[in-house]
């Protein structure tokens, strides 16, 4: 370490960028190191396109083939100062391949949701494309009868605007896709409208159980994103909820989870609630509660 400094001071130990480029004879040091015979080579005297132009005549520039031909060794050209540098690298000779008969994935989804979709549903397949569909959970089931096990699949989908409305269905059926077709269906129509505090986040804090789960949300400031379950920073995907924090004790099975975090989205008691129920007016319950936020 000690010998280090000095010769970077004396301008002996350059960096990546100068290397590339011809030493300057302007320094003192390079100057002295240089020679002074008549004989002694200066960095003036050897030209890199020269010494390229030499080495080829020399016929250093050899092309390696492989037996199958597809890899080569060609010669870069590119100079360190004076001293010429080879790089060896390979070229794969890779057939053309036509894209024309490909479809994006724009249109795959498209596609699908043709497939999904059904007038029954309620909603035209225009507003259907521009819903949030989220499959959260699917599992097998089977039903014990006497002629044996009966399989079938389970799913469910949790559907929303990203604008306040979020719903969630449960489908069976012999396959998945039928399963996934018939909650979707449901969660549609149970598309219900959930409040958010400046379209961002809950109004409070909330702690509500169902079953075996606890689930606490807290609401936070812009900027602070979604640290919660995934289950429910899915759901929160889906109603627009941008802002929230909490934790899920207890049970965490994922049918619980969910039903657990809509009744606790749709338990809040929003300004309107409080000002009917104390017979004031809401400008008077936002200076008192909420701190006068707009």
């Amino acid at each position: 370490m000690a010998l280090y400094t000095p010769l970077r001071r004396l301008g002996l130990v350059r960096t990546a960028g100068p290397l590339w480029q011809k030493p300057s004879m302007s320094n003192p040091v390079i100057r002295a190191f240089s020679g002074t015979g008549s004989n002694a080579a200066t960095p003036q005297d050897t030209n890199p396109i020269e010494a390229q132009k030499s080495d080829k005549e020399k016929g250093e520039d050899v092309s390696l083939a492989d037996k199958a031909g597809s890899a080569k060794t060609l010669w870069t050209g590119e100079t360190v100062g004076s001293i010429p540098r080879r790089k060896q690298f390979n070229i794969l000779q890779y057939p053309k391949v036509d894209l024309s008969g490909y479809i994006d994935k724009s249109q795959i989804q498209r596609e699908e949701d043709e497939l999904v979709w059904s007038e029954s549903m309620g909603v035209t397949l225009d507003r259907f494309r521009r819903l949030t569909k989220r499959v959260l959970h699917i599992r097998r089931t089977s039903n014990m009868t006497r002629k044996g096990k009966i399989p079938s699949m389970y799913a469910l989908v949790v559907v929303g605007t990203g604008e306040g409305a979020a719903g969630f269905g449960e489908g069976k059926g012999e396959e998945v896709a039928d399963a996934i077709r018939k909650a979707t269906s449901r969660a549609i129509k149970n598309l219900t409208f959930v409040p958010r505090y400046g379209n961002r986040t809950v109004y409070h804090d909330i702690t509500h159980k169902f079953k075996a789960t606890q689930l606490q949300l807290f609401a936070r400031p812009p900027g602070f994103g979604k640290r919660v379950n995934p289950y429910v920073y899915e759901i929160c995907q889906c109603v627009g909820i941008q802002d929230i924090a909490g934790k899920v004790r207890g049970s965490r099975n994922p049918m619980n989870v969910i039903k657990c975090t809509f009744e606790a989205l749709l338990s809040q008691r929003t300004p309107e609630d409080i000002a009917l129920a104390r017979g004031k007016r809401l400008v008077d319950v936002n200076q008192v509660y909420y701190g006068g936020l707009p």
